[in-house]
């Protein structure tokens, strides 16, 4: 029969229970795009192997990545941490594997070893840690923490996400985070301490790590606070009188630095390498870097000095063909960027020029860049490249050198 030959108070009722069923069937859909959710794809085939190409440029990426064991590139988006590889191919590639939660942001990432088997430890904007298996992508561990931060910043290339300089940092054991409390973990997730942050947030300055300490720059005494990563327990704090510390050397970020510049009345240079800060007089230097035992400074437009880190004696130089534009520390060498784009690779022990090649791309711009991050992995060298003298809050397209602004390298 017709809906319309029904008596009017039973095609009433019949409207009625369609448009219940309706709004259930919605709601029942809305539920399924909506609700929290994760999706792991994890790998379905074989381990990159270890790549190291010949010496120069290696890709151009939209994405900052972090690098492990010369065969992945990890990447970080708003929602979602992936991998491809192996590091030398040229642009991104399809997902080797990715992990993805709704409505939760990435906000950190950074790379642990559990004994022999790195992981990826992330944080997220709802608290939670989750540990991913870098050669498979399955979660290794999941472990609800601090929110760190309320929401993703890592822009167009992630690398403020990828590349953290607070919150979530790693030291030899594991990994710390920072918010109201610091909280020391190991790298299977095990929180092994917590304590108040030592500053108040109107005084907390630079954070970083070294192997075995968390500090902060308390921006109101002038002094760096400490704490031992392995027990939580407070250090003396230093009175270095500085209103600006620069972590130096570090592994990634602020994380496991070797180093550090401080800036108050006069520069000074530090190695963290020991239990206490011992001064070195060449790191004081702009620009100077840590590279084992060796300090590497800028002495003139094109000069490059190795130095020794306690008495400054030159070692070293090396002339290079155009003027410095950055010095960065390797595994076992010095990276020099040139301004005419040629990178080179310096032996430590006697500043040979083991590598030298040209990193730029034709069809890019041959406008100066500055660089906001520099990340190294044994002989790859990754730098995201900006416009110079744009501020940081212009749009990305304004802001970034290119779509494709982060340069991979080899020396």
């Amino acid at each position: 029969m017709a809906l319309r030959n029904l008596p009017r108070r039973s095609r009433n009722a019949v409207i009625a229970a369609l448009t219940v069923a309706l709004i259930a069937a919605a709601g029942v859909t809305v539920w399924r795009v909506l609700r929290p959710t994760e999706v792991i794809a994890a790998a379905t085939s074989t381990y990159p192997e270890a790549t190291i190409p010949i010496p120069g440029r290696v890709g151009s990426l939209i994405s900052a990545p972090l690098i492990v064991e010369d065969r992945l590139r990890v990447y970080a988006k708003k929602r979602e941490v992936w991998s491809d590889g192996p590091p030398s191919y040229h642009y991104e590639r399809s997902a080797y594997w990715s992990y993805r939660r709704w409505p939760a942001q990435v906000t950190e990432i950074v790379l642990v070893h559990q004994g022999n088997r790195p992981l990826i430890v992330t944080s997220w904007s709802d608290g939670l840690l989750v540990a991913l298996e870098a050669e498979s992508g399955n979660v290794a561990w999941r472990q609800q923490g601090d929110t760190l931060q309320d929401e993703y910043a890592g822009r167009r290339t992630g690398a403020q996400t990828v590349y953290p300089t607070s919150r979530l940092l790693t030291t030899e054991q594991g990994f710390i985070t920072s918010n109201s409390y610091i909280r020391g973990y190991a790298a299977d997730g095990t929180e092994n301490w917590k304590r108040l942050t030592p500053t108040t947030p109107e005084c907390h300055g630079t954070e970083f790590t070294t192997q075995h300490q968390w500090l902060v720059l308390d921006t109101c005494t002038k002094t760096l606070k400490r704490l031992d990563t392995r027990t939580g327990a407070a250090l003396p704090e230093l009175p270095i009188n500085a209103a600006v510390v620069e972590p130096i050397a570090c592994v990634s970020g602020h994380s496991q630095c070797r180093a550090m510049r401080t800036t108050g009345e006069t520069a000074q240079g530090w190695i963290l390498t020991g239990p206490e800060p011992r001064e070195s007089k060449p790191l004081a230097h702009p620009g100077s870097t840590l590279v084992q035992q060796i300090v590497a400074t800028a002495d003139a437009e094109n000069t490059v000095t190795g130095r020794d880190p306690e008495t400054g004696q030159a070692l070293w130089t090396w002339q290079a063909p155009s003027p410095i534009q950055l010095l960065a520390s390797g595994t076992d060498r010095v990276f020099v960027l040139l301004t005419d784009r040629t990178l080179a690779g310096l032996d430590l022990k006697t500043g040979e020029n083991l590598t030298r090649s040209g990193v730029n791309y034709p069809p890019e711009p041959e406008s100066p860049y500055a660089i906001s991050n520099v990340y190294t992995a044994n002989r790859y060298i990754v730098l995201e490249r900006v416009n110079p003298n744009i501020p940081a809050d212009a749009n990305d397209d304004t802001y970034y050198f290119t779509h494709r602004p982060v340069l991979v390298a080899i020396a």
